[in-house]
């Protein structure tokens, strides 16, 4: 994570390109989401607290039900933040910055990669978090 004032960036390391994902605004509390299917957390994450004025808390889910990953990025400031992802080699990158309003969710959804077999390709990915 890099920050500034108001403003956060989280990068998701992935061992693929991270093509499909969904990302969405939740309300009461505020919080961002990002789906990943089709990949496994590489560790056991709980809350990780945050503690700035665009967002207070990430939480990370293994989703086993629905073979993905939720990450939710609890906001602050009664649902001003604006979030973005943008994709990058092998992960993507989520940047949460204090606004004015909050803007319209974004989201690229494509099927997931497909082997041989015609099975889906699993994936691991890692959140990386410093102070």
């Amino acid at each position: 994570m890099s920050s500034g004032e108001n403003r956060s960036d989280f990068s998701i390391q992935a061992d693929r390109d991270l093509k499909d994902y969904t990302s969405f605004y939740l309300d009461s509390p505020s919080r961002f989401v990002v789906d990943i299917p089709q990949v496994k957390v590489s560790k056991r994450y709980e809350r990780i607290p945050v503690n700035r004025p665009e967002l207070s808390s990430i939480r990370i889910v293994q989703r086993e039900d629905k073979n993905k990953v939720r990450i939710v990025f609890d906001l602050t400031e009664g649902g001003r933040t604006e979030c973005r992802v943008e994709t990058k080699p092998l992960g993507l990158k989520v940047s949460c910055i204090l606004s004015a309003e909050r803007p319209q969710s974004q989201s690229l959804e494509t099927p997931p990669d497909i082997n041989a077999n015609g099975k889906p390709v699993f994936g691991s990915i890692a959140v990386s978090y410093t102070h």
